[in-house]
């Protein structure tokens, strides 16, 4: 898109997500930006070198790339990172069936509605029952509990996990030396003492997680 001068004056990011209306029915699930770039434009994976956008569907994507411009000298690289909140999770393995199905599964929902102060500051524990008796784990009509967990471009990496010895134990400690400290939280070059916190994602043709190369 182009003003009368001909300068180029492209949208650059239009956000599209599932909410049904603002106040009400703020279900989960789908979000998404649709990047325009210049016409004639090709992009092109950072790393593999690999063209996006000559499959059937558009695909394959990715959250980064170089933008390549009719105007070599225009060229840039460009990277996009989406934030959600409201997002419904579960502990490893929950939430599925054996064929991985969803189901319901309460014992495993992180952070479901209808959770219970049992202490403070923000000591929380999972309902036994939902107000008015629907079956757990409570769903909303209006998003309002702030429920589950916030992702980066579909992905979470919680920062106890990261720090804790063992989340799984009945009293979980926060690990010693630099696995344990806060101020290095953040760091890829550490191996921390919860091993599930070590991998780093493979970069792939879909949206992946902002740990590559910096891990988080």
């Amino acid at each position: 898109m182009r003003n009368r001068a001909g300068d180029d004056r492209t949208l650059r990011t239009a956000f599209t997500h599932d909410h049904f209306g603002p106040s009400t029915h703020q279900q989960v699930g789908l979000y998404a930006g649709l990047v325009i770039k210049p016409l004639n434009s090709i992009w092109r994976h950072s790393e593999t070198g690999q063209i996006f956008g000559n499959r059937f569907d558009g695909g394959p994507t990715s959250w980064r790339a170089d933008i390549l411009t009719a105007n070599s000298a225009d060229s840039f690289r460009e990277f996009l990172v989406e934030f959600a909140d409201f997002q419904h999770a579960y502990k490893a393995g929950g939430g599925v069936n054996a064929e991985g199905h969803p189901v319901p599964d309460p014992p495993n929902a992180i952070n479901l509605p209808g959770r219970e102060e049992v202490g403070l500051p923000f000591l929380l524990a999972p309902p036994d029952e939902c107000p008015g008796g629907a079956p757990l784990p409570c769903p909303e009509a209006i998003s309002a509990d702030d429920v589950g967990t916030f992702v980066v471009n579909y992905r979470n990496e919680p920062v106890p996990l990261c720090i804790a010895d063992n989340p799984n134990a009945a009293n979980p400690q926060q690990a010693a030396g630099l696995a344990g400290d806060l101020s290095h939280v953040y760091r890829s070059d550490i191996t921390r003492a919860f091993s599930p916190m070590n991998p780093v994602p493979v970069c792939t043709a879909l949206p992946d997680n902002i740990r590559d190369g910096s891990r988080r």
